[in-house]
């Protein structure tokens, strides 16, 4: 176990809804509090994997001429943005719970 787990310092979600359903109201799905930020990290890379890749395949589907062809690859780039900072500090949260910096 690595020392952060055992001093209960490991980084990790605060509860957080999602999918809204009406004003004001709370989301239907949620992600609960106290799961490790390095495990959360890596199943969202996973789905934003996945939402580049079927914003790639609707980009490369639509007539390159079309306004929904722009707002696809626009889409494809920004998943890929997000992946790429959700990938960066994992990496780095696994750097730290390695050399311990």
């Amino acid at each position: 176990m690595k020392q952060a787990e055992k001093d209960g310092n490991a980084p990790a979600t605060a509860a957080h809804s999602f999918v809204q359903y009406a004003p004001g109201k709370i989301g239907l799905f949620s992600v609960p509090a106290g799961i490790s930020a390095e495990i959360a990290l890596e199943h969202a890379s996973c789905f934003i994997d996945c939402a580049e890749t079927l914003s790639r395949i609707v980009a490369t589907e639509i007539d390159d001429n079309a306004a929904e062809s722009n707002m696809a690859h626009a889409a494809k780039y920004l998943n890929e943005m997000g992946k790429a900072l959700i990938d960066a500090v994992s990496s780095g949260l696994l750097h730290k719970n390695i050399v311990g910096a």
